[in-house]
């Protein structure tokens, strides 16, 4: 009995060590299977981060790509940040590169960055033609250059002829690679001039259909003269809807600055001894523009384009100073809105400051007389143009592709 109670007894000793063995085999797959699954849950995870992270570097690229081509809009490079100081958006960086224009046609490339998430998009931008810009020295009825008068033509976007025209011995202009152009649907005269100071055109002058270039002696065109084929049509202005501001003027010495760049104005004055600074980017409406004898407007686009709206009166007096630090003549746009045409308006356009001015100038509906005193950069274009005895006007050739349009992404 003794010899059968221990074979009972080892028996069960070996049922119970076989089940512990049975348990700890199940206990490592489980573990094995629960290290699989957390591995593989982490992975997904980490995957759909990385795709998360994929995605937003993505839509960070793109809005680098609509920084990119809001810079060129606004006459700037294209150019945001850059790989040692980009930009941030959201959760992410982005810089953008543009390649130089080439055939009217700019290549941005824009990259972005999120997390463990990078994305390059590249877009193709085309430099529309700007209406205003590509008319040059324009008078609808009529353009007249006064004795001694000037006329030329250079690239702001390049810098060629950085001279600009520069004056020689005998009062002369050195010649062009880059022409001025002067034109009307009427007919264009140039006052005599004087040995030493002839009247100068350097580029095309081009007479609207049937009309022709009337020139005095001692005056020089070094381009073509043939009339048009067709009249030009003057384009619209696309007048902004600004919140209304009230009126502004400035008291006392030194520097000011508008209380807002974005808003209409009932009128801006700048006073004797006073410096009025627009710093773009600014889109600014005026019933009235005026710049007293001794002050100052200074149009800076360093940072931004600059729109300005007049509708009524648009005074820039003798003795007044006009300064463009950054010298973009794309970037700047003064608009002269009234109709006198109208019942019950008025409106004048004085523009007799000195100093230089850099801008694109439109009066579709007033006549505009540039003085000697004030160098305009840019292009002039009104119902009717005269130049003063002397006066000089530089056509600058970029802004004739100010705005960039038509983009699509390769």
């Amino acid at each position: 009995m003794q010899i059968q109670h221990a074979r009972t007894g080892g028996a069960t000793h070996a049922r119970r060590g076989g089940a512990l063995a049975a348990a700890l085999v199940v206990v490592t797959l489980m573990a094995m299977l629960s290290a699989a699954m957390l591995t593989l849950r982490g992975s997904m995870a980490k995957r759909q981060l990385g795709a998360l992270d994929a995605k937003r570097a993505f839509y960070i690229a793109e809005a680098g790509l609509a920084e990119g081509t809001a810079s060129l809009t606004v006459g700037g490079n294209g150019n945001v940040g850059s790989p040692g100081d980009p930009a941030r958006f959201g959760d992410g960086i982005f810089w953008t590169e543009a390649l130089v224009p080439l055939d009217g046609y700019t290549q941005i490339t824009s990259t972005g960055l999120c997390g463990s998430g990078r994305c390059t998009l590249q877009l193709v931008v085309r430099n529309a033609p700007d209406p205003i810009g590509a008319l040059g020295l324009f008078g609808e009825q009529s353009v007249a250059l006064g004795t001694s008068s000037k006329v030329g033509g250079y690239d702001g976007a390049t810098g060629a002829d950085g001279g600009l025209l520069s004056g020689l011995l005998g009062g002369g202009w050195t010649s062009s690679t880059t022409h001025a152009r002067v034109a009307s649907n009427g007919p264009v005269t140039l006052a005599a001039g004087t040995r030493l100071s002839p009247t100068v055109v350097g580029g095309d002058i081009v007479p609207g259909p049937g009309q022709s270039v009337v020139a005095g002696i001692n005056t020089s065109i070094s381009g073509s003269t043939a009339p048009g084929t067709e009249t030009e049509e003057l384009p619209e202005i696309a007048v902004p809807t600004l919140t209304p501001i009230g009126s502004y003027t400035t008291s006392g010495l030194g520097t000011k600055v508008l209380p807002t760049n974005q808003g209409r104005y009932t009128t801006i004055r700048v006073q004797l001894g006073t410096t009025l600074s627009i710093a773009g980017p600014a889109t600014i409406r005026a019933s009235t523009l005026r710049v007293d004898a001794g002050g100052t407007l200074q149009l800076d686009t360093t940072l931004g384009a600059i729109e300005i709206y007049v509708d009524d009166d648009l005074i820039l007096s003798s003795g007044a100073t006009i300064a463009c630090p950054d010298k973009e003549a794309k970037s700047c746009t003064i608009y002269h809105t009234g109709d006198p045409s109208v019942a019950g308006t008025t409106p004048t356009a004085t523009l007799a400051a000195n100093g230089s001015l850099y801008a694109k100038v439109y009066a579709p509906h007033l006549p505009l007389a540039l003085p000697s005193t004030l160098d305009v950069y840019g292009a002039f274009v009104a119902k009717s143009v005269s130049l003063a005895a002397n006066a000089e006007f530089r056509y600058d050739a970029s802004t004739a592709e100010a705005a960039a349009s038509s983009a699509s992404v390769i």
